[in-house]
């Protein structure tokens, strides 16, 4: 962004000295108010805290994601459409203000239900194959057009951008899965509470194990490619590459290295992060990819985990949700969902169709919004 001053003193704008093309100057955008440091940063981080501290509360929950009330103190909830229905619409408020979610309330479903097929249009499936992705799509793009057709003053509380989820799922059913990691991340992010604020800061630089988690679910979880065009000879594993091929490099092979990550690679095990910690900084290591297109907002997507996280933790007592015919165990190992593996994704892979965490959750007694 190039500004300059107007004879009589007003700041004048000109987005595109360098007479970019639209997608480049998207990029510019994006960079200009995600990565860390900038004020435009520091606000969009303070408004989705805020947000997640406002939505993360017991009397505010709507039957988006609860099942079932099952007592006045004990509800049965959908941990995808929980992550789903809070960090789909947090999203949307602060990049946009609060207007898009009234146009179009369903706007966090049909945003999952592109994200999930969005493979589709990429890999140029027909469009009679791929609704899926083109529904959703096509309404979305609806909705956005009669946004942005709105004057100005009728769609406040947009970002500097615009005037531009299951990470979360996963990390959170792997510590359900293993209660002792749950109650260690739970003491470790305590701390970053002051009278049920969130200290930001304290759970960015001093909470080791949460992060190391939500590196391991990254490095487990993301199955996104990378493609490089060839332009010069290039030998490869014996494999001699043409100018003007291109290669397509997939970072999950990369990340389930063995003899970066060990023999266990194909586990979860934090711990690797945690006595490692150049790991995190591994050319084998890349859920945000890399390069020119380094993913901008990776330091913006890590805070909104971490708050969710530790707001949820500190506020509720969460447990897989007891079934009939079950015993607590069976119920836990029935309950871990399986990712889907065989379909391509854009980023992180999403659980398997049919796939869900079904969780009990109850107010922790020193909630202040009791």
């Amino acid at each position: 962004m190039y500004q300059k001053f107007s004879p009589d003193g007003h700041i004048m704008y000109h987005p595109n000295p360098q007479q970019k093309c639209l997608a480049r100057l998207t990029i510019d955008l994006h960079k200009h108010q995600l990565l860390s440091g900038g004020p435009e940063f520091e606000s969009l981080s303070s408004k989705f805290v805020q947000y997640l501290d406002t939505s993360l509360r017991w009397e505010v929950m709507d039957n988006a994601y609860v099942l079932e009330d099952r007592t006045p103190a004990q509800k049965t909830v959908s941990l995808l459409s929980w992550c789903m229905e809070i960090l789909v619409k947090a999203g949307t408020s602060v990049f946009f203000g609060d207007e898009l979610l009234r146009m179009d309330p369903q706007l966090p479903r049909l945003f999952y239900e592109f994200d999930k097929n969005a493979w589709m249009i990429l890999y140029r499936v027909p469009k009679m194959f791929s609704q899926n992705a083109t529904a959703p799509l096509s309404r979305n793009i609806e909705t956005l057009t009669a946004y942005f057709r709105l004057p100005k003053d009728e769609r406040p509380g947009a970002t500097w951008f615009n005037q531009t989820l299951e990470a979360e799922q996963r990390q959170l059913a792997y510590m359900l899965n293993d209660i002792k990691l749950l109650d260690a991340i739970r003491t470790e992010t305590d701390r970053a509470m002051c009278n049920d604020n969130v200290n930001l800061e304290h759970l960015m630089d001093h909470c080791p194990l949460l992060e190391a988690v939500f590196f391991e679910v990254l490095r487990l979880k993301s199955s996104s490619i990378s493609m490089r065009k060839v332009i010069g000879p290039t030998t490869i594993g014996g494999k001699v590459l043409r100018p003007g091929y291109r290669v397509l490099v997939p970072f999950r092979q990369l990340n389930l290295n063995k003899d970066v990550f060990g023999e266990d690679a194909t586990e979860f095990n934090p711990e690797r992060f945690l006595l490692h910690k150049e790991l995190s900084n591994s050319a084998s290591f890349r859920p945000f990819g890399g390069g020119a297109n380094y993913c901008p907002g990776r330091f913006i997507a890590r805070q909104e985990v971490v708050v969710f996280i530790a707001l949820v933790l500190y506020r509720f007592d969460i447990n897989w949700a007891q079934q009939p015919g079950y015993s607590p165990e069976d119920c836990r190992m029935k309950s871990m969902p399986k990712h889907s593996a065989s379909r391509p994704t854009l980023g992180i892979m999403g659980p398997a169709d049919g796939e869900d965490v079904i969780i009990d959750i109850k107010q922790r007694k020193h909630d202040v919004s009791v």
